[in-house]
C-alpha cells in the first residue's frame, strides 16, 4: 500500500510505499508499516449499523446524535464514528473494540485514540468534498501505517467507489447495489458463497461460480463509476481555480 506524495503528470502519481506484513516490495524501500486493521469511518447510519446499535454491539455513548434525533437509516451523526475490524482473518474479517484492535496490533490505546482522531478528521474532509458535488457519504473504510523512525499516522492506500458507500438522490452509489442485487435474487447462492468463504478463505476455486449480472445492471455500475470520475474532475477544477 501507498501514501500519495502529489500528481506529476496527468497519468502518474508519485507516492511512498509502506511494508505489508512480509510482502515483497515493489519500490525496494519501506517509509512505515501498515498497521493491519481495517479504519471504518462513518458519517451516516447504514441500515446494518442500525441493526448492530439495537442490538447492542455498538457502545451507544460513543454514538454522538444532535438533539432531537434518534438512530436510524441515514441520519448525520453529529461526529463521524470511528471504529476498528481485523483485516487478515480467514474466514471473515471481525468488528473489534478498542481495546482488541490496541491487543491485536500491539499499539498503545492512545495510538488507537490517535487513529480515531485522524479517521474523525478524514472523515469530514471526505463528507464536506463529496457533499460538494450532491453526494451524501455514509461510510469508507481507511488503512494507516506508521513512519519508521517517528511513528508518525499516516493514510495509506486508497479511496473509490469500492471503499465507500454514498448516496445521490435516493440512490445508492458503489458496489453494495451489486451485493444487494446478488442478495435478492440469488439467495441461495449468497448463503452457499458465506460457507465456502469459511470453509476455504484462501482457495476461490472452492467458492462457487458467480451468477452472471444484467446488463443493465452492468451497465448502471459502470455508468455510477463515471459519474463520480466526471464530478470529481469538476470539483476538483472548482478548488483548484
Amino acid at each position: 500500500s501507498t501514501h500519495y506524495i502529489g500528481r506529476t503528470s496527468d497519468t502518474a502519481l508519485r507516492v511512498r510505499e509502506s511494508q505489508v506484513q512480509d510482502l515483497p516490495l515493489l519500490s525496494g524501500a519501506a517509509f512505515g508499516d501498515m498497521i493491519g486493521l481495517e479504519v471504518l469511518c462513518r458519517v451516516r447510519a447504514s441500515r446494518k449499523f442500525c441493526g448492530r446499535y439495537q442490538r447492542g454491539e455498538i457502545p451507544k455513548h460513543k454514538v454522538l446524535l444532535s438533539p432531537g434525533q434518534f438512530m436510524q437509516e441515514g441520519v448525520k451523526f453529529k461526529q463521524p464514528f470511528v471504529e476498528f475490524s481485523t483485516k487478515w482473518k480467514l474466514g471473515g474479517d471481525d468488528y473489534l473494540s478498542d481495546d482488541a484492535a490496541a491487543t491485536l496490533t500491539g499499539q498503545t490505546a492512545a495510538e488507537i485514540n490517535e487513529m480515531i482522531m485522524l479517521g474523525d478528521s478524514v472523515a469530514n474532509i471526505i463528507d464536506h468534498f463529496f457533499w460538494g458535488i450532491g453526494f451524501d457519504v455514509y461510510d469508507f473504510k481507511l488503512e494507516m501505517a506508521r513512519e519508521r523512525g517517528t511513528g508518525r499516522l499516516t493514510v495509506i492506500d486508497g479511496l473509490t467507489l469500492d471503499e465507500i458507500v454514498m448516496y445521490k438522490d435516493g440512490q445508492v452509489y458503489g458496489k453494495n447495489s451489486l451485493r444487494s442485487y446478488f442478495e435478492e435474487h440469488h439467495s441461495g447462492w449468497v448463503e452457499l458463497l458465506n460457507i465456502a468463504k469459511k470453509q476455504h478463505p484462501e482457495d476461490k476455486n472452492e467458492w462457487p461460480s458467480y451468477p452472471p449480472l444484467p446488463a443493465k445492471l452492468k451497465k448502471s455500475h459502470v455508468s455510477q463509476y463515471q459519474a463520480v470520475a466526471a464530478n470529481l474532475s469538476s470539483r476538483v477544477e472548482q478548488l483548484a481555480a
